[in-house]
């Protein structure tokens, strides 16, 4: 009978060969465990400071550790290539709460500095330039201005040393900047242990007689001090094959086949998430599990396919080849050895293929956070309930348009945005005519907080002044669920004092639970895509992208708004455009090709499309008696588009107008806000008395009073929301 080939090969192998790449294995899963679960750590960093023009400079950095700037906590240096690092020592690290920055020694008109670093091990892992170094200067008395100038900081300075200090952001950022790099290099570390493995594989294939030599020395050393044939042990029990396949081997190749199509599906899927979605968070994907996916559009489907294909296809033929070995190969299928590898090289495939994505998401923080609780949610929160909100005798009427994935940053730099050209000019004219709340003094918007970053997130925030926070161990939130029961937003507070309520939405309501937060909380008349279906409006079968174009959604808008301002009491429609949904946006037919990506001219025909809708509503006889709020809703998540056109000069922003306001404005520029903040803000624009000026987490931006941002400071409130609240968990989320 002739032997099966791969036997012949089994048995021609030496013992002490399977030994060696026992031992390689088992050295490198320890060495990659290492890695992955005890990263180096590097934190020797230092700050740089780089000036826009080549001048001779001595510059100072003040450190202060609890005892105010002095001479004695100061670090001189002299600017060498326009670059001057200033050296940190641990104390310095651990200890300063406060720097100040002396960038020049002597009299100047102007000095001009591009960029303020963080170094680490010679790489600058941060950089802070234009706008966004503006945002971080506290400038002094000697510093009459700072201007951004072709990316530059352009100090005018008005005495001889003058200093500016840096914001609390620049200190709390750190710590983040460099678990980033260390996560970076312990990559490098995994992909170079890799490669070590892959190597020394070939070299014991190369100098298999030598490795055999030295195993076999081994061999009998371990025989004659123990008197046991250890190798020979174990190529007789885990190499060779048994007689009949056991229900054991069977299991352990079933369970292999299904770890190895989750890491294709995980593989894909994430790749999928981090090219295509900006800005993801955990908190986001928490809340998508436990909510409807219906409605959800059917080309992002297309999308994840068209871009998972090649992997699916490759994964797909490679099981077909392992599957086919297994069942042709008796020697194969039946040994011990190959279904323990089996096993463990689909679990290391799994992991290696979520690891990512994991770290992308920071799986790890967001887990520790879910273990560690705060109190600054219930610290900060005042309920509507407890507050004093007086309306005015005549009541106005409220136009709220959500304008998906709408920054600021599509506007041009001259005018507060981050493009070289105005990709939304008609929506910048609009928050220069009326009532635009920025963090400068040119157009600008509001900073999404954790848990309102996405669609219905964000939805909550604007009308309830909280963020969207569902625990991981929460029960689902599904259709027939209590949405955020505890909680009194916009819609109620209107509804209580007479408002007839409309929500419009090209799409299905029902997707991530926004129907039973309108209807629960508002009691708000719905207008979606079944709606139009059974007015006759649209076919039953019509369905593009998320239900129907915003072109449709502005014509049915204009017929409802008519027929509210028809009735006896004053009313509160909402609408919420889609077409600027990433991925890439959905081209109607009346976009236009004035730009080289599909999304920028999306987003150029929604600007025109809402001034268009602006210019009708100012016709109607009802305008002059209601206040209209344009906002987008989160940040743009087209990742594509994001990484090639926005150039980092200045945080993205929410876009907002406010048109008809009975606020003058005044207080509506260099503001640090949250989209929370509107809450209120909404009301007061209406023409609303609130006592304190604070619904919620969010402050009346008509008011000089003090948002939760202006008072904390970004990074400190994120770090807050990020943890458990047991106030909003048994006030908010429970009855």
């Amino acid at each position: 009978m002739t032997q099966n080939p791969m036997n012949k090969f089994l048995n021609k192998v030496k013992p002490s060969f399977y030994f060696a790449h026992i031992i390689l294995a088992l050295a490198y899963i320890i060495c990659i465990a290492f890695l992955y679960f005890k990263p180096t750590q590097y934190d020797d960093y230092h700050f740089r400071l780089t000036y826009g023009e080549d001048v001779p400079a001595q510059a100072q950095l003040y450190y202060d550790t609890g005892k105010s700037y002095s001479e004695e906590q100061c670090i001189v240096r002299t600017a060498e290539n326009k670059m001057v690092d200033f050296p940190l020592n641990d104390a310095i690290r651990k200890h300063a709460i406060a720097f100040r920055i002396d960038p020049w020694q002597g009299t100047v008109p102007n000095l001009s500095l591009h960029s303020l670093s963080v170094v680490l091990r010679g790489k600058e892992i941060k950089t802070y330039t234009g706008q966004a170094l503006k945002d971080l200067i506290n400038i002094t008395n000697d510093i009459s201005g700072a201007e951004v100038i072709e990316d530059n900081v352009v100090l005018t300075i008005t005495n001889i040393d003058p200093y500016f200090t840096i914001k609390d952001d620049f200190i709390w950022d750190i710590p983040n900047h460099v678990e980033e790099y260390n996560i970076y290099i312990s990559r490098q570390y995994m992909l170079y242990a890799s490669c070590l493995a892959l190597f020394g594989c070939l070299l014991l294939c190369i100098f298999k007689r030598q490795v055999i030599a030295i195993f076999k020395k081994i061999d009998g050393l371990l025989k004659r001090k123990f008197g046991v044939e250890k190798i020979s042990r174990i190529k007789s029990y885990w190499c060779a094959p048994t007689q009949k396949l056991s229900l054991i081997r069977v299991l352990l190749y079933l369970v292999s086949v299904a770890l190895f199509l989750s890491t294709a599906a995980f593989y894909t899927l994430g790749h999928f998430l981090m090219d295509y979605f900006s800005g993801l968070s955990m908190q986001e994907i928490v809340f998508h599990l436990k909510v409807p996916m219906t409605g959800t559009a059917t080309n992002m489907v297309a999308q994840y396919f068209e871009a998972a294909k090649v992997p699916l296809i490759v994964s797909g033929i490679v099981l077909i080849i392992i599957v086919s070995m297994l069942a042709l190969m008796k020697s194969i299928r039946n040994c011990r050895f190959a279904s323990t590898v089996a096993l463990l090289l689909s679990v290391y495939l799994l992991i290696l293929s979520t690891s990512d994505i994991a770290l992308e998401l920071k799986v790890p923080e967001y887990l520790a956070n879910q273990m560690k609780t705060s109190s600054f949610i219930e610290k900060n929160f005042v309920s509507p309930l407890e507050a004093s909100i007086t309306f005015p005798e005549n009541k106005r009427n409220l136009i709220y348009i959500y304008l998906e994935s709408m920054e600021s940053t599509f506007i041009s730099k001259q005018d507060g945005g981050c493009m070289p050209q105005d990709i939304i000019p008609e929506l910048t004219l609009l928050a220069k005519d009326n009532v635009n709340f920025s963090e400068s003094n040119l157009v600008g918007g509001g900073t999404s907080s954790s848990g309102s970053a996405w669609t219905a997130g964000a939805m909550v925030a604007m009308t309830s002044g909280l963020p969207l926070l569902l625990p991981i161990s929460e029960n689902t939130y599904g259709e027939y669920s209590k949405f955020m029961p505890g909680a009194i937003s916009l819609g109620e507070i209107l509804k209580k004092n007479g408002y007839a309520q409309e929500i419009m939405v090209g799409s299905d309501l029902s997707f991530g639970g926004r129907r039973n937060y309108f209807t629960q909380h508002g009691e708000y008349q719905v207008y979606d895509i079944f709606t139009a279906r059974q007015k006759g409006d649209l076919p039953d079968d019509y369905y593009v992208w998320w239900g129907y174009e915003d072109e449709k959604l502005f014509s049915y808008a204009k017929e409802e708004l008519t027929r509210l301002a028809k009735g006896n009491e004053p009313f509160n429609f909402t609408m919420l455009t889609a077409d600027t949904h990433h991925v890439n946006g959905y081209l109607c037919g009346l976009c236009q090709s004035e730009h080289e990506s599909q999304y920028a001219n999306v987003l150029s025909c929604s600007s025109r499309q809402v001034a268009s809708f602006i210019t009708w509503l100012k016709a109607q006889n009802f305008y002059d008696n209601t206040t209209i709020i344009l906002c987008g809703d989160h940040p743009s998540m087209d990742a594509k588009y994001i990484d090639s056109a926005y150039d980092g000069s200045k945080p993205r922003k929410v876009y907002n107008c406010f048109i008809n306001a009975t606020g003058d404005g005044t207080t509506s520029k260099n503001r640090e806000f949250h989209t929370f903040d509107l809450f209120p803000t909404t009301l007061a624009a209406m023409g609303c008395e609130i006592s304190g000026d604070r619904l919620g987490l969010g402050t009346n931006l008509f008011s000089e009073k003090k948002t939760l941002a202006e008072t904390y400071g970004y990074e400190k409130i994120e770090e807050e929301l990020s943890k458990r609240s047991r106030f909003y968990e048994k006030e908010i989320l429970d009855e």
